[in-house]
């Protein structure tokens, strides 16, 4: 997926070569974007502050989400492609039900903002914990359904923190 100075969002075929434009656009450019798992979706946010959610098939954006109150700058899907978190500089990361079936959109604070910018976040391969950079370069685990902090883990001081859960779930880098 390729984000556009203009807001322009298109999907670049690597075996052909071949770009196609989606239908639609923000009004900002584009600062990140998320493929779900099971590649029929993408969201993608903006400057404008919105997070589009297209599909992927019609090429069109299927769901406008809003409810940072700031730039949004990370975006994950879980395993399953029914959950998008999103992070944004409002130091809040908003859980948002992609599938349509339990229609959420729960925000929680997350931990606090990190030097203006959004919480480093990430989700665990079973989808089952969200782990959240801390202004102290740690990082806190919380129930992926409930919320529910878990506990708090060390990490290193960073200016640009990032948190990545290993492929098997077992291991967290900073």
């Amino acid at each position: 997926a390729l984000g556009g100075e203009d807001g322009s969002v298109a999907i670049l075929d690597l075996r052909t070569g071949k770009r196609r434009t989606l239908a639609g656009r923000h009004e900002d450019r584009v600062r990140a974007l998320a493929f779900s798992a099971d590649g029929r979706t993408l969201a993608t946010t903006a400057g404008d502050g919105r997070v589009l959610v297209w599909d992927l098939r019609s090429g069109s954006v299927r769901e406008t989400l809003t409810g940072h109150t700031g730039f949004i700058n990370n975006l994950r899907f879980s395993e399953d492609s029914h959950t998008l978190y999103t992070a944004g500089l409002d130091g809040r990361i908003v859980v948002w039900d992609i599938a349509g079936d339990r229609r959420l959109a729960r925000p929680f604070q997350a931990g606090g903002e990190i030097s203006g910018y959004p919480p480093p976040l990430a989700i665990s391969p079973s989808g089952r914990t969200v782990a959240v950079g801390l202004p102290d370069g740690g990082v806190r685990l919380h129930d992926a359904r409930t919320l529910r902090r878990l506990r708090d883990l060390p990490g290193i001081r960073s200016r640009f923190p990032v948190v990545e859960f290993s492929p098997g779930g077992r291991s967290i880098a900073v």
